[in-house]
């Protein structure tokens, strides 16, 4: 096994940069984890495999795999406690995945600015099936390593496509929902389909998109909860459970 070289130590450096992602076209994977769920999901993006050097790890043969010391190793990870495997893949296909929104529900991102928070979004629409998600364009980008490494590899099974809401030239028939303080209580309104924006962290949702809605929608505190809000991550999770059990079992 050959030892990285170093344009490739430099291509991986350059990879925790927001700027040379985007003119590469690539991104970084880390961990075994995340590394064997790309062999398996979607090896063709994979461009080259590294690991420490004296770890132990099987791939495809068809795969290139180098090998770096534990001092370059380090360096060329974006985490602070480095795992033993990375992989250097290309961006994935950004192709539109249709949704028939008659039967199915996803949601659109607004100006969600927190990569943790974009990962696990991501990672609560695979667990519940939804396979296209919509952001809108100042969203925080996909291949930031943290949102990379909160999906836990759900980003290789959720097509995420930015666009403006306007520019979605959604049906009049697909029923749209807003989170807001101020909505209806999302456990009696038995919503089955459609589309669900979720909103900034800090800032919320628009008043032009609001104003676009059929539906605001929000999930009750408890009365004598003192909380001011819900992490916009666990605001998708509650809701998508809800929106799965009455599409399912309703």
């Amino acid at each position: 096994m050959e030892l990285l070289n170093n344009s490739q130590i430099k291509l991986i450096k350059s990879l925790h940069q927001k700027k040379y992602r985007q003119e590469y076209k690539m991104f970084l994977l880390e961990g075994e984890k995340l590394v064997n769920e790309v062999i398996r999901d979607k090896h063709d993006i994979i461009e080259f495999i590294v690991i420490k050097e004296g770890y132990n790890f099987t791939a495809n043969s068809n795969l290139k795999v180098y090998k770096a010391k534990e001092n370059i190793f380090s360096a060329l990870s974006t985490l602070s406690t480095p795992p033993p495997v990375l992989a250097v893949c290309n961006f994935l296909d950004d192709k539109e995945i249709p949704i028939d929104f008659s039967k199915q529900f996803s949601f659109y991102l607004y100006s969600i600015n927190d990569p943790g928070n974009f990962g696990t979004i991501i990672r609560v629409c695979d667990w519940f099936g939804i396979k296209q998600i919509y952001c809108s364009p100042d969203t925080v980008e996909l291949y930031n390593p943290k949102t990379v490494q909160a999906s836990k590899g759900s980003i290789l099974r959720v097509s995420v496509k930015y666009i403006e809401f306007e520019k979605l030239n959604l049906s009049k028939k697909v029923p749209v929902f807003a989170t807001t303080m101020d909505g209806e209580n999302v456990y009696t309104l038995n919503i089955k389909n459609g589309l669900i924006i979720l909103g900034n962290e800090s800032h919320g949702i628009s008043n032009a998109i609001l104003k676009k809605v059929d539906q605001k929608i929000t999930i009750p505190k408890h009365i004598d909860s003192k909380a001011e809000s819900l992490n916009v991550a666990m605001s998708a999770s509650i809701i998508a459970s809800e929106v799965f059990k009455n599409a399912q079992f309703v």
